[in-house]
């Protein structure tokens, strides 16, 4: 965690990577994700990420969605869209589940990579957020300051249990938070 004197009640982070399907976004450069300002927030549903590191990762992410889902329509500030069509299933560990849980498959796994090795290894629902039934958009959209603030959303957040330890400095991410 980094203290910014001039906004103490935020949380930075320094962040030093991004990867789909486990390689690392094309022509993003270390010095670019460490030149962008980056918080954890959890009241933007949507992470913002700076234009030179959001068209890479759209890029990726389209190629790698290519042969699974079809494009769907751009929504506001979402421009990366899906028609999808998750499976459902009302069954876990042989038990009937109240409601169903949408399961997805063939989207490529996003990771967001920090200082220190902390590593959000993301799925699907930190992925990609459903609009209406049937149509999914890449939860990340595009910050058009070269330089602006990357803020890392709620979407991406889902899921993990995350370790703010103020007095130390540190943040952590563990896997097995709320669905």
């Amino acid at each position: 965690m980094i203290k910014d004197p001039d906004n103490p009640s935020l949380y930075f982070l320094q962040w030093t990577g991004m990867t789909v399907s486990g390689k690392p976004l094309a022509g993003v450069s270390i010095s670019q994700y460490q030149s962008t300002p980056t918080i954890i927030d959890s009241g933007t549903v949507i992470s913002r990420i700076p234009v030179n590191i959001y068209e890479p990762l759209r890029d990726a992410f389209v190629k790698a969605m290519s042969t699974r889902y079809p494009k769907a329509p751009s929504y506001s500030i979402l421009d990366t869209c899906y028609y999808t069509k998750p499976r459902k299933t009302a069954m876990t560990n042989g038990r009937k589940k109240e409601g169903t849980m949408k399961i997805l498959i063939g989207v490529p796994e996003v990771s967001m990579i920090f200082q220190g090795g902390a590593e959000l290894k993301l799925r699907p629902q930190n992925v990609l957020i459903e609009l209406e039934n049937g149509v999914s958009c890449l939860a990340y959209a595009a910050n058009y300051a070269t330089n602006g603030l990357a803020i890392i959303g709620n979407t991406q957040q889902k899921t993990f249990r995350i370790l703010y330890d103020v007095t130390n400095s540190k943040i952590g991410f563990a896997a097995g938070g709320c669905e």
